[in-house]
């Protein structure tokens, strides 16, 4: 596989405001996407998604994953696992 993946790291946080400025900071670069309750950075350099909210679950790790760079890619991916016997749980949209 060549195309490029990235780790994804959702976390819920009670001060999204808050929470923006400190990972601006330490990932040295604006998010990528701002929306009323949620944010996100697409950081290169460490190949991360990282996302925090503040939807409605509990405070910490939300969820980890890996994002694919194409659908393509990430039906080759989930067929790989299914041959090896791993089944995940599909999220259309993610």
């Amino acid at each position: 596989m060549n195309e490029k993946r990235r780790v994804h790291i959702h976390v819920s946080v009670e001060d999204l405001e808050e929470s923006m400025a400190f990972y601006n900071l330490q990932f040295g670069t604006k998010a990528t996407k701002v929306k009323e309750d949620y944010v996100q950075w697409l950081v290169d350099d460490l190949s991360l998604n990282f996302a925090i909210s503040t939807r409605g679950y509990e405070k910490g790790l939300n969820h980890f994953g890996i994002q694919y760079e194409s659908d393509e890619a990430l039906l080759e991916a989930q067929h790989d696992f299914e041959a090896a016997g791993v089944k995940g749980k599909e999220e259309e949209g993610a």
